[in-house]
């Protein structure tokens, strides 16, 4: 999978995931991760909700927790269908100041992922 790096963060491969973190929060308490997963789709009868995305349409859904030390936080969960299969984004922010978070680089990166098959 490849995916272009929204400005401001870093990308890590974690198996067949790559992770994205905004640059100067490695080694910290995750407060922002956005998690691109290729597959075939997990519960996309809880993706009630539909955005464009490109040439296509994520259906997604976003749900929030208040509990915690560190504020609320907010949870973003995205698919989109490609060649063969899906590209599942799963976004989080947590913030204390009340503030909605930024899932706009999250939605950025699901727009460019792309899968490739290896032969």
């Amino acid at each position: 999978m490849t995916v272009d790096v929204p400005k401001g963060f870093s990308a890590r491969s974690r198996g067949a995931d790559i992770v994205l973190q905004p640059i100067g929060q490695e080694g910290r308490r995750s407060v922002v991760e956005i998690k691109l997963t290729p597959g075939h789709g997990r519960d996309a009868t809880a993706l009630t909700e539909r955005r464009p995305l490109g040439a296509t349409i994520a259906r997604y859904r976003m749900t929030r927790e208040t509990v915690g030390s560190g504020g609320e936080e907010t949870t973003l969960v995205a698919e989109v269908q490609h060649a063969g299969g899906v590209i599942r984004l799963e976004a989080s922010a947590q913030r204390d100041d009340g503030a909605e978070p930024d899932f706009e680089p999250a939605w950025s990166a699901l727009a460019t992922a792309r899968c490739t098959e290896i032969r």
